[in-house]
């Protein structure tokens, strides 16, 4: 059996070896595909916000528009119980 041992410049040698740079590009990848999928996120949440905040702001236009020039005898014949949504 025979034990090898390390003297200090060895791991300068293993630093340029054709497997540590290896790794070191597939580290590079993967970084950058994780740097793609969270702006990609990013991206997409911002975009949901603008979609919904837009869809909101339509539906309460609508709908506030709808009851303002609904005529004043829906309002008088009308109590606020009766009204169902179903």
């Amino acid at each position: 059996m025979s034990c090898r041992t390390r003297a200090m410049g060895d791991e300068e040698d293993d630093l340029n070896t054709p497997d540590s740079h290896r790794n070191t590009n597939l580290y590079i990848i993967y970084s950058g595909l994780v740097a793609v999928v969270i702006l990609g996120n990013i991206f997409q949440t911002v975009l949901f916000f603008s979609f919904c905040t837009r869809a909101a702001n339509y539906i309460h236009q609508n709908m506030l528009l709808s009851v303002l020039s609904a005529p004043m005898s829906f309002f008088q014949s009308t109590d606020c119980g009766k009204l169902n949504f179903d």
